[in-house]
Parts: C-alpha cells; structure tokens; sequence
C-alpha cells in the first residue's frame, strides 16, 4: 500500500470504528496509533530499544525484532533501509571527477556539484550537480550520521519526546547547506514529492541524488543502457557532517 494512500485510510479508520486486523507501517505511524489505543502492538519497550541499539551499533539483524525475552514482541521488521547518495557515473567523469573517489561530505558534495552542474549559453541549467526531494527523513538521516539526537530522551527511548533537536546546529547547518545549493543553481528543487526527485535522476537531469537503499533496483532499470550507476561509499574519518553510507555496509 502506498503511503499516500494509507494516510487517506488511516485518517478515515481513526474516526470510525473499524480498525484493521494486521497492519504494516512506518515506526512513527505505528507508535502514534498504538499510543492513542487504535490498536496493540506486537510489543514495544525492550524490542524497540535492542533495536536501536543494534542500529547505533551498526549490527541490527532480524534477532533484534523476534527478540521475545521481555514478552511477545510489538512489531517485526519487515525492511532494512538507509540513505545512500547514487551517483551518474558518466556524468562524474564527463566533469573530470573521480567517481572512484565520490564525495563524502556535504562540503564535498556542494564542491562536485559545482563541477557537475552544466549550464547553457542563457544560464538554464541542463544538469544539476545534486538533487533530493524534500523530505524529513533525509534530514534525519544527516542528523544522525553526525551522532547528534533527532529529540529529547535519547530520540524516544527513554520516553515519548517532548522536544525535537533538528532546529539545533547539526540541523541548522544542514538545512543552509541545502538552501545554498538550490539558490546558487547546483540543486534541484523537485518539492516534497521523492517520486519526482527519483525521476529527474533516472532522466540524466541531476548527477547526485540522496535517496533511500530501497530505491536501488528502481534506478537500476531505469539507467539500464542510458548510463553507469553507482553509490558512495562512507568514511568514518572525522566528525564532520558525512552525507553517505556505503549500500555494502552490515548495518543500516
């Protein structure tokens, strides 16, 4: 089901009094629901928190969700995702960048953006250097590879969050970066829509784009025959805001 239309769904099920029997949906749906008495969970506390666990570890696996030491538990994992930056491998060496050597900060990124991006002899932009849709998520994402907290209570774990952190430096930082490269012609703004941010990089219209692992085979066919596909892979180096996770990576 799509989110689009599951929204529709849900918002109609919370006013009437039919609920589904069995439901599968993002962590934030679900715990609201469960909250507000819509429905039980497949267990919760100590689930959620190995979970977790496990993903600052970077070791999450299946045992995470069928733990059931402490009950039966509230939820099972059905997918595995994370952010991954893809990149246009024609693109990167027809702008004389190494897409061996793709960037790995958001400094970085701005400064391969500026070599990608193509204009024509009246400033239209042809190519665009790096595109996303504008999505909260990616923003978490970010948030979270520079170990900053996305709210309060240890993001949740501790309690329901009364406060969120994204309005804080890490955050703040992130956002302006963005909004330079959409002003300065090296970003797209494709809105919030990531079906139109999937699409004008699937067109060749963008040379960079941060999107979801499970967009992967997605972009796979779309670049069949059209050009050369291929993800960055992250460092730990430094403490810098990093923009990437390698797609190979045990733990996402």
């Amino acid at each position: 089901m799509q989110r689009r239309h599951l929204g529709s769904i849900l918002r109609i099920s919370f006013v009437s009094d039919e609920m589904f029997s069995v439901f599968a949906g993002l962590f934030a749906v679900t715990s609201c629901s469960v909250v507000r008495g819509l429905w039980q969970g497949l267990g919760w506390s100590q689930r959620a928190t190995a979970a977790w666990k496990a993903v600052s570890a970077r070791a999450i696996g299946a045992k995470n969700f069928t733990d059931v030491s402490s009950g039966p538990p509230s939820s099972r994992g059905l997918v595995q995702r994370c952010h991954s930056l893809y990149i246009n491998v024609d693109a990167f060496k027809k702008a004389g960048v190494d897409p061996n050597k793709p960037p790995q900060t958001l400094d970085e990124i701005m400064t391969a953006a500026k070599k990608l991006t193509i204009k024509d002899p009246n400033g239209q932009v042809q190519q665009y250097g790096f595109g996303a849709a504008i999505y909260g998520w990616f923003l978490e994402q970010l948030i979270a590879e520079s170990n900053q907290p996305y709210c309060n209570l240890e993001n949740g774990r501790k309690g329901l969050a009364t406060e969120v952190g994204f309005g804080g430096q890490t955050g703040t930082r992130v956002a302006t970066w963005w909004a330079d490269m959409v002003k300065q012609g090296l970003a797209t703004n494709t809105g919030r829509k990531t079906d139109d941010a999937q699409a004008a990089f699937k067109s060749g219209k963008v040379a960079m784009n941060l999107e979801s692992t499970g967009a992967l085979k997605g972009y796979l066919a779309a670049a069949q025959g059209k050009f050369a596909l291929a993800t960055a892979l992250s460092r730990r180096s430094t403490p810098a805001l990093r923009a990437v996770r390698s797609l190979a990576a045990p733990a996402c």
